[in-house]
């Protein structure tokens, strides 16, 4: 009942999924959460991919976005970016062996005045074993209401792993 409350909107459990893809978002919250819990890919250093969507389906065009992401082994940052994606990069390098998963927050802005944007972070082992944690920063450039989010890897599929929407109210 009280402000900043987040409410659960849908959760999945993968299972060799070629993506995830979370309806059921709408007006009724200006900014959705996405959070992805020990996210393994089948293949080995893929990257990881978000797009956004509307009822008429999956946005594959227009993604403007920024990734910078740092590993244990390293004080040099990596980045990635794009003004003119078919998707937006939540992480890289995700690797698939026992224990090296990805968990991250992620916060999409369903904006009735302006384009729809995400940013948030996320961590986790790499391919080589190594502690990576990545920001990213990203928007739609279309005037797209999201209802919907979706996940998947650049490379096969998503072995296991969590992805979990909820809304928050900001009253």
């Amino acid at each position: 009942a009280g402000g900043g409350a987040w409410t659960l909107i849908s959760s999945q459990v993968a299972s060799s999924d070629a993506s995830l893809t979370q309806t059921g978002l709408d007006s009724t919250y200006d900014t959705y959460a996405f959070v992805i819990s020990d996210l393994e890919p089948a293949t080995d250093a893929t990257k990881f991919y978000c797009r956004l969507g509307s009822s008429s389906g999956i946005v594959t065009s227009g993604y403007k976005y920024h990734m910078t992401y740092l590993q244990s082994n390293s004080t040099t940052d990596v980045h990635y970016a794009s003004d003119s994606a078919t998707f937006v990069i939540l992480a890289n390098y995700t690797g698939s062996s026992t224990g090296e998963t990805m968990n991250g927050v992620f916060y999409l802005h369903n904006s009735s005045t302006g384009y729809p944007g995400l940013h948030g972070h996320y961590s986790g082992l790499n391919y080589f074993g190594r502690n990576t944690s990545g920001f990213v920063s990203a928007h739609l450039h279309s005037a797209t209401t999201v209802d919907r989010i979706q996940i998947y890897m650049a490379a096969g599929n998503i072995t296991t792993g969590r992805f979990t929407v909820y809304g928050i109210k900001h009253a």
